[in-house]
């Protein structure tokens, strides 16, 4: 695991390092984050998925996800409101700090962490969990603090049913039934395969390290709050849980990720904070 765990850190240093030394262009994360989103992760989805067993396990990373993700906007809320943050601040850290990088960061780190067998539980707190919840906070909760209009069920369900990973999910599910030829199934883990090494240097090349003191406060906040006392509670909670312990531990890690690289980028698009 520690091996692993040093991949990811010299992944990571490379994407940054990559940057710095302006050894890639400049787009280079956004292209990389569209790779992996549209292709890497759908691969591996769908190559992972398929070698899911149906059990009980299954209901672990998805009912983590939700109980998290209101837990993570009352303690938002709680603390906004005891520092009197502004509403544009409120709005940021409801719309960032509440969704995790479950897919580009999560579904890499578990497995690097626990091999191949954590990646159907990690998938499916990334695209029932974080990925449905991105929707729902696009749709919802964006419009309350920006200029944004709400969408409707209607525009929501039709921008689900056309993400590729989702997409990919239930293709996924059918083909655990109708298996893939091995052919095509090889393929694909080829592609899978693509998905860590993108995803880390992605990381690394958006990663700054430096901070304004104006915006302390907020930010220790709201990392706090996603990287602190939420993974704790996840904790805690797992700790109750004596049976399918794979499922458990892939949806603590999931609860301890960082905040969704896409959400930060839509709240400095609708110019939040």
């Amino acid at each position: 695991m520690i091996e692993n765990f040093v991949l990811v850190l010299i992944l990571i240093l490379l994407g940054s390092l990559s940057k710095r030394l302006k050894l890639l262009p400049d787009g280079t994360a956004l292209t990389l984050n569209s790779f992996v989103l549209n292709i890497s992760l759908p691969a591996m989805i769908l190559v992972s998925i398929p070698n899911l067993k149906i059990n009980e396990a299954i209901l672990y990373p998805i009912s983590f996800h939700w109980i998290l993700y209101v837990l993570n906007i009352v303690f938002v809320l709680i603390f906004s409101k005891i520092l009197q943050f502004k509403r544009s601040v409120l709005g940021v850290l409801l719309v960032v700090s509440c969704l995790g990088n479950t897919a580009f960061l999560g579904i890499p780190v578990n497995s690097s962490f626990y091999g191949e067998a954590a990646v159907p539980y990690a998938v499916l707190y990334d695209q029932l969990g974080s990925g449905f919840a991105f929707i729902l906070t696009v749709a919802f909760i964006l419009p309350l603090f920006s200029k944004r209009e709400s969408k409707s069920l209607l525009q929501v369900f039709t921008n689900l049913i056309k993400f590729p990973p989702f997409l990919a999910l239930i293709f996924g599910f059918i083909f655990i039934w109708f298996p893939l030829p091995s052919l095509v199934n090889g393929v694909f883990i080829q592609i899978s395969n693509s998905l860590i090494p993108c995803a880390m240097i992605a990381v690394g090349f958006q990663m700054k390290y430096r901070l304004s003191a104006s915006e302390f406060k907020p930010i220790l906040v709201g990392l706090g709050i996603k990287l602190l006392i939420i993974p704790l509670v996840a904790l805690y909670i797992g700790s109750f849980i004596t049976q399918e312990q794979l499922s458990v531990d892939v949806s603590i890690i999931q609860a301890g990720m960082p905040p969704m690289i896409t959400a930060g980028a839509l709240a400095m698009q609708e110019s939040l904070e």
